[in-house]
């Protein structure tokens, strides 16, 4: 009997310390814990497209050396012809798809991201307005018109990321080339016609601010809205009785909103 209690308390010793060592094996192969996902991370170049729209609502005024002054018998101002029989068409408002490509550097530090992109675009704004007398010195006509086809900045860009979305301000210097004129044409005093036209090359300023979010680590699609600014145009001309008209075109301002994609090295 005691042999028997001896065996029978060796073997449960030697029960216990293997289950003991099983359970410590098991415990020792469990699978480990997966990592969190890496934590986006802005700094670096890219490279993007982008399409949307524009609208441009300019105003223009003439004044001209004679003094004249309203009426649609001098026509002082072909920007604004008012009178008996004047029939008006077109408009200094206009819209246009805007569309084009960009490339930039961001810099991450801790939440905020510094960058610098330099952006061009095609569009077609042209507005442009016509007065047409029908009663009194019938068939005369005046107007004025402008046409922007094309949009450059070079911006700077500040932001605060939400790991894969940023959220940012920009703003910077921007250049345009802007056409304009105004025109007068009398057939029973083609004396007095004149028509003025001028191109120029404008620097004016860019502000705005979007969002952009990352689609991948290499693919964002972005939104952004800017505002361009570009002072004020003059285009003059003199006729054959030696009267100057000089028409001012003010409100030179663009606003964009665009959708695009970004591509990110």
């Amino acid at each position: 009997m005691h042999s028997f209690r001896t065996h029978l308390l060796a073997t449960t010793a030697m029960l216990a310390l293997s289950g003991g060592a099983y359970a410590a094996d098991l415990a020792v192969k469990a699978p480990p814990v997966a990592p969190p996902p890496p934590v986006t991370n802005w700094t670096g170049f890219y490279a993007g497209l982008q399409i949307g729209g524009a609208s441009f609502d300019p105003s223009c005024h003439t004044t001209n050396s004679a003094g004249f002054v309203g009426g649609f018998d001098d026509f002082a101002d072909p920007c604004f012809v008012e009178g008996e029989g004047v029939q008006h068409s077109g408009s200094l408002s206009s819209g246009s798809v805007i569309g084009g490509g960009k490339i930039g550097y961001d810099w991450q530090w801790n939440k905020v991201v510094f960058g610098v992109v330099g952006e061009f675009d095609w569009t077609h704004l042209n507005p442009s307005t016509q007065s047409t007398v029908n009663f009194f010195d019938a068939g005369t006509t005046a107007g004025a018109s402008e046409k922007i086809q094309w949009l450059a900045s070079a911006r700077g860009r500040v932001g605060w990321a939400f790991d894969n979305v940023l959220f940012y301000a920009t703003g910077g210097v921007a250049w345009t080339q802007i056409k304009a004129g105004a025109n007068l044409s009398d057939p029973l005093d083609p004396d007095v016609s004149w028509s003025s036209q001028t191109s120029t090359n404008k620097t004016g300023a860019v502000a705005g601010g979007g969002f952009e979010y990352r689609v991948t680590q290499n693919v964002s699609v972005v939104g952004e809205l800017l505002w361009y600014g570009f002072g004020t145009v003059s285009a003059s001309a003199t006729n054959t009785v030696g009267t100057t008209y000089t028409t001012q075109f003010n409100n030179q301002d663009i606003l964009t909103g665009t959708l695009g994609v970004n591509w990110r090295f």
